[in-house]
């Protein structure tokens, strides 16, 4: 079975490769799923594109809208699939950036350690302005997403100092952790 799914695999991205099929068409169905009014059909969508890693970079901006969804489970799987096949895409970073905000730790935290995978500097700025949300959950990702981003991160470097003094932990020490990233 593993075989002929790498076959298959291996048979898609020689298609794509050599303009037989459009990039896109294999991944059309999935990206439609992402609509579906189940939201497992939704997730498993999300998770199956992920599967697919970078050749699947055509649902960028559909993973990136499924971000919002209502459900979590979609928005977990959305947010790990987003980072699978943007393969370190820019085009990933401003649904990862809303990401860090979103109500599910899961999701902030696979969004905020997946900026290590990004050159992100154009989101330091954005991200910047999260380390002065009343959420400290939302505070503690932006850190921790700055730390991935060193060393463009610099320009937050009062801001993480501040976070040192502040009254959680887990805050605390994700700021360290990207004082430390920035040398």
């Amino acid at each position: 079975m593993i075989r002929v799914r790498a076959t298959a695999a291996l048979l898609l991205v020689f298609c794509v490769s050599a303009n037989v099929i459009q990039a896109d068409e294999p991944f059309r169905s999935l990206i439609e799923r992402l609509e579906h009014p189940l939201w497992t059909a939704r997730q498993d969508a999300a998770l199956a594109l992920g599967a697919n890693g970078p050749i699947a970079a055509t649902a960028i901006p559909a993973l990136s809208d499924v971000l919002g969804d209502a459900n979590v489970q979609v928005r977990r799987a959305a947010v790990q699939a987003l980072v699978e096949v943007a393969g370190g895409s820019e085009a990933a970073v401003p649904g990862l950036v809303r990401a860090l905000a979103d109500v599910d730790w899961v999701v902030r935290r696979r969004a905020a350690v997946s900026f290590e995978h990004f050159d992100g500097a154009d989101a330091v700025g954005e991200i910047r302005k999260l380390l002065g949300n009343e959420s400290t959950d939302v505070r503690t990702s932006a850190a921790l997403a700055l730390s991935g981003l060193a060393p463009h991160s610099v320009a937050a470097l009062p801001e993480l100092v501040d976070a040192l003094g502040d009254a959680d932990w887990q805050l605390r020490a994700a700021a360290a952790h990207a004082l430390g990233a920035l040398g």
